[in-house]
């Protein structure tokens, strides 16, 4: 990012600067996941996205993309998107960065707490035990591998990552690390306090 916004000022005493960073500017969690990398390089984004040389598309990752594809920019792609439009011929932008801790994306699925819900009348139709029948499904090595496979055979790599053998191997280093300090509560994927029975799932 500091490299990005280097360039884009070294470029900014010229008429018409092009435009070297493609943002989606749509708040969705890609363009959240951007803006906490220009806060993480040390920029002020309301300031960064205002350059230039900045460009904000407004719109989903496949508009993006193709704006990015046109002006040969950068920009902060789901590898899903870019590995499709890129496979299809759509664009021929190259992944610069594809393994990162910072670009890390966990999916984690929690269980609402009934009672508390009930209290707090967030939902009076929560069904506890359907949704720890689902976390043992998402979580069951078949489920797991499925997970793992899709879009292998496609892209001849996989779109998505299981966690749970990695975590029980404690590998590969660094990314199961990474995966804990994205995911993990006071070391563990749920602190005993919070577990409300079910040991089969902490073992």
């Amino acid at each position: 990012m500091k490299a990005i916004a280097a360039y884009g000022e070294s470029l900014s005493d010229q008429s018409g600067v092009t435009k070297i960073w493609v943002s989606r500017g749509d708040n969705s969690g890609t363009h959240t996941k951007e803006q906490s990398l220009w806060k993480a390089a040390g920029y002020n984004y309301t300031l960064i996205s205002a350059e230039p040389w900045y460009a904000s598309v407004g719109q989903g990752m496949g508009a993006t993309l193709n704006v990015a594809n046109e002006k040969t920019a950068y920009t902060l792609s789901d590898i899903g998107t870019y590995l499709k439009y890129e496979k299809d011929g759509v664009i021929s932008l190259d992944a610069l960065l594809t393994e990162e801790k910072s670009l890390l994306n966990v999916y984690s699925f929690m269980a609402v707490n009934q009672t508390l819900a009930a209290n707090q009348t967030l939902h009076d139709k929560i069904n506890y035990i359907d949704a720890m029948d689902f976390i043992k499904y998402l979580i069951s090595d078949e489920t797991q591998q499925l997970i793992t496979n899709y879009g292998k055979a496609d892209y001849a790599q996989s779109l998505f990552q299981g966690a749970v053998q990695p975590l029980k191997d404690n590998a590969p280093q660094p990314i199961v690390q990474w995966i804990k300090d994205a995911a993990f509560f006071d070391g563990s994927e749920c602190p005993p306090q919070y577990r409300n029975g079910f040991p089969e799932l902490y073992t």
